[in-house]
């Protein structure tokens, strides 16, 4: 199953995005609000810019859970 990653702008540490959103797909356009979980840091990154994985998940043990209060727009 394939998988996004996001990489952070402050510390570069790349972590999993587990989708929390529904079965419904996002525009490539829509924003979603990140925060890191090694620096804690806050960014915004837009959906076409994720990095997508068919295989290797044991390569990003960090992972975020991304619900619909994340998106900030979409």
């Amino acid at each position: 199953m394939a998988f996004a990653v996001a990489k952070c702008p402050k510390c570069s540490e790349r972590f999993r995005l587990r989708w929390r959103i529904g079965g419904k797909k996002l525009p490539l356009t829509t924003v979603i609000h990140l925060t890191c979980p090694t620096c804690a840091h806050s960014f915004e990154q837009v959906v076409v810019g994720l990095v997508v994985f068919h295989a290797g998940r044991e390569e990003f043990p960090k992972s975020v859970v991304v619900d619909r209060s994340a998106l900030v727009e979409g």
